[in-house]
């Protein structure tokens, strides 16, 4: 788990934004900061990929402004994993005050004045927001690649059934395979689930003699012959263990001659 962090700070008014721009440069925890005045720029910015863990967002902006803010900027490849900071000032409200605001769906907040203990809170609140949504992403990859994997081993199955194999398939497959290890952690884990994956595939239906390539014909007429055979020398063995004594007779009968 990474322990700096890059930042966006979002405040219209410019002394306060450079203030918690400085704020930061003595904590260790975030290595860049960005600025911006307004939560639209901020939000164009994102949506271009612009690298941060932490956005701190003035309340100077209206609530629904913010609710809105946030709920896009979720919506981004960047903005998705990271935490949302209010930073509010501390003489006009008090923390009681603001926790009905988390609705808006800001992670924690962050009270004027600035402290290196409290910006430290907010990279460990970023911590454990980044760790949550990589568990999710873990899972949801998981959950996306598993649904995959049956229907390609059931197709597969089926094409080597009547002698039509599909290299191209095969190679899909062991890609979805490999991504899938690296969902888990223990190796134990990920093979039970690839058992339970496998006994999930049903069993393939007997193909058709038309479905059947050259090769598969003359395998399956030689499968074919080589059950008859079997099933001829079982019946023979049967008969003669059914009937002991005939065989003794004759065997007797035999040596009579024979004198």
């Amino acid at each position: 788990m990474p322990t700096q962090f890059e930042a966006l700070i979002v405040d219209p008014e410019p002394e306060s934004r450079m203030r918690l721009r400085q704020a930061t440069s003595v904590c260790g925890e975030f290595t860049s900061v960005n600025l911006e005045s307004s939560l639209l720029n901020a939000l164009e910015k994102m949506k271009e990929r612009m690298s941060c863990n932490i956005v701190f967002i003035s309340q100077t902006f209206a609530a629904d402004e913010s609710r809105e803010f946030v709920k896009l900027a979720r919506e981004t490849s960047t903005g998705q994993y990271a935490a949302y900071i209010m930073v509010l000032n501390g003489n006009q409200q008090s923390r009681t005050g603001v926790a009905s605001n988390v609705s808006g769906g800001v992670d924690g907040f962050l009270f004027q004045p600035f402290s290196v203990e409290a910006l430290r809170e907010t990279a460990a609140i970023a911590a454990e927001v980044r760790a949550k949504a990589t568990a999710l992403r873990r899972a949801t990859s998981r959950k996306l690649l598993s649904n995959s994997i049956v229907p390609q081993v059931e197709k597969i199955f089926g094409q080597e059934l009547i002698g039509k194999p599909i290299p191209q398939q095969k190679y899909e497959l062991k890609k979805v395979l490999s991504s899938l290890r690296e969902t888990f952690d223990d190796e134990q884990e990920f093979l039970k689930t690839l058992v339970e994956l496998f006994i999930a595939v049903p069993a393939p239906k007997a193909p058709s003699e038309d479905d059947l390539s050259p090769i598969a014909r003359r395998r399956r007429a030689r499968l074919e012959q080589s059950r008859k055979r079997e099933e001829e020398e079982a019946a023979q063995q049967a008969a003669a263990t059914a009937d002991p004594d005939n065989n003794k007779e004759k065997r007797s009968g035999f040596f009579i001659r024979r004198r």
